[in-house]
């Protein structure tokens, strides 16, 4: 499967509260309906709090929507049927600007959780003038290996941004979030990950972010599968 991972910033003129009801309850079931798409995950933005010593990034997000397709072929068929035609045309209703991506992924640890437990994303952007390529080996080869020794962790993944996908000319504009990567983080609860935070674990893989992060902007989401 290929991902789509997309940031929204809601409209100016509306509340938090008011951008996640149109996009759960209205906007969900227009995208539910979009030939081809295998599974469609929204992520609401409930804390802001930053949790760790990174610099936060220049661009906040109101969530992240999560869009699976079988394959590239899939996703652009998709973007030229009505279902979607329709879904996009609703993103005015409460969508101010938005940063879409296509990601390769790297599964650390699947999610698993004994409850609904809570959620952790986090946009991270790169040392200015690092190659993907040393991001990617920081990243993925040493950071990972270093964050699955985190106590409580239920799950981990990594999503290397690959390429900034333009939007349809529209009332959205694109808004300029130039990330390197994002990152899924998954405890029981809030107090595990408080405790996990606070470890030793952590505080060593924290300050490992330091040799390839210039900023990391944390949110804590509520998660929705919507397919």
């Amino acid at each position: 499967m290929i991902q789509r991972l997309s940031c929204l910033q809601r409209r100016a003129d509306i509340s938090r509260p008011q951008f996640s009801q149109h996009w759960r309850d209205i906007h969900a079931p227009l995208a539910a309906k979009v030939p081809g798409l295998l599974r469609y995950q929204q992520n609401h933005v409930i804390d802001t709090s930053q949790m760790v010593k990174h610099t936060r990034g220049g661009s906040e997000v109101d969530g992240f929507a999560q869009l699976w397709f079988a394959d590239e072929a899939a996703m652009k068929e998709a973007s030229s049927t009505p279902e979607y035609r329709a879904a996009f045309g609703d993103l005015p209703e409460f969508t101010g600007a938005m940063s879409q991506y296509a990601v390769e992924t790297n599964p650390v640890m699947e999610k698993s959780l004994t409850g609904k437990g809570v959620k952790r994303m986090t946009l991270l952007y790169g040392k200015e003038g690092m190659s993907e390529k040393d991001f990617r080996f920081h990243w993925f080869d040493e950071h990972a290996a270093m964050v699955m020794e985190f106590p409580g962790l239920r799950g981990y993944l990594q999503h290397l941004i690959v390429a900034n996908l333009p939007l349809p000319a529209g009332p959205v504009t694109d808004a300029g979030i130039h990330c390197t990567g994002i990152l899924e983080m998954w405890f029981d609860d809030k107090e595990s990950m408080e405790a996990a935070f606070a470890s030793p674990q952590a505080k060593s893989t924290v300050a490992h972010g330091d040799v390839f992060l210039r900023a990391a902007t944390t949110y804590m989401v509520e998660e929705i599968e919507v397919i």
